[in-house]
């Protein structure tokens, strides 16, 4: 099989899978090291703590073997990322989700995503990840047919547990009515929004330190780029793009129910950005297709694991 991306296969403890990536992506951590203004960070690494201990354990293991300080690899997982387009839909009936990854004001490229197969305990994890961050700030799904797509938002910040702890915190729920919990129980520095689906259910979460914007529904098709849509979520954001705005827009327009996988397709290349990679998540079969709109075979690439 030709990959669109870097392909790696993972078993084993939230250590052991910090120290095969910190040693996998060693050159990628080390050189997005060097780009940072040091800044504080001894508040927010106790909340995640408090929070998160596991996956602070996974941080730290992949900050060793990626041979930086952790403050530093701590400092790279508060920073902005990429912007983007997610819609569910329905293709022959089955749910669907459609996520265009763009680049950000960090300069990411297509060589900065890999795609990865995890299997930590009882969870396995698929998804597109980025090589210096923890998993969890593009598409994912799980075994248990969870699928989490970050879209990134702008709101004030707090201490707090950082946004890149708390998506790959998510990529362990069973449910959405876990991920929900989780999500209105972590103190929060900034924050994602969480585009979750399992089976043909939807449950939006647009985070700020401050308030969530939550949006659920069963069977619908729903948009999101990289803004609050309520005007109580608007009073949180920093700012508001008009480049999303745009986005959201053009997507609303040609969103359905129910769509073919050509005018699914279609949306996302009127709706693209800079796009590193293109992806559809089918929740209920355990199934991604992962498209390198960069590559000279940019054909759409299956990936499978069994849920349950």
């Amino acid at each position: 099989m030709n990959h669109p991306f870097l392909y790696l296969e993972f078993y084993g403890s939230h250590a052991e899978l910090g120290h095969f990536l910190g040693q996998t992506f060693r050159s990628e951590i080390s050189r997005r090291v060097k780009k940072l203004k040091i800044l504080p960070v001894d508040p927010y690494i106790q909340a995640a703590q408090k929070a998160f201990p596991e996956i602070l354990v996974e941080a730290q293991s992949m900050a060793q073997a990626a041979r930086v300080s952790f403050a530093d690899f701590f400092l790279l997982n508060c920073s902005e990322l990429s912007h983007c387009t997610t819609v569910f839909t329905h293709l022959d009936n089955q749910p669907v989700v459609a996520h265009n990854e763009d680049s950000g004001s960090d300069g990411e490229t297509s060589d900065d995503l890999y795609i990865l197969k995890a299997k930590i305990g009882n969870t396995t994890i698929l998804g597109l990840h980025y090589k210096h961050q923890l998993i969890g700030t593009s598409v994912s799904i799980n075994n248990w047919g969870l699928v989490q797509c970050i879209d990134n938002l702008h709101p004030h910040s707090q201490i707090g547990v950082p946004r890149n702890f708390v998506a790959r915190a998510v990529l362990e729920c069973r449910s959405l009515a876990q991920a929900k919990q989780l999500l209105s129980q972590t103190p929060h520095a900034s924050g994602y929004n969480h585009f979750l689906i399992q089976d043909d259910e939807l449950l939006n979460i647009a985070v700020s330190p401050q308030y969530q914007e939550v949006e659920q529904s069963s069977g619908n098709h729903f948009v999101h780029t990289n803004h609050f849509l309520t005007p109580r979520g608007l009073a949180q954001e920093i700012y508001q793009s008009q480049e999303s705005i745009d986005r959201y827009q053009k997507a609303s327009r040609l969103a359905k129910d129910h769509m073919t996988q050509v005018e699914t397709l279609a949306l996302l290349t009127v709706c693209q950005d800079s796009t590193l990679a293109r992806a559809l998540l089918f929740p209920t079969q355990g199934k991604i297709l992962i498209q390198n709109p960069s590559s000279p075979d940019p054909t759409f690439t299956p990936y499978f694991l069994e849920l349950g």
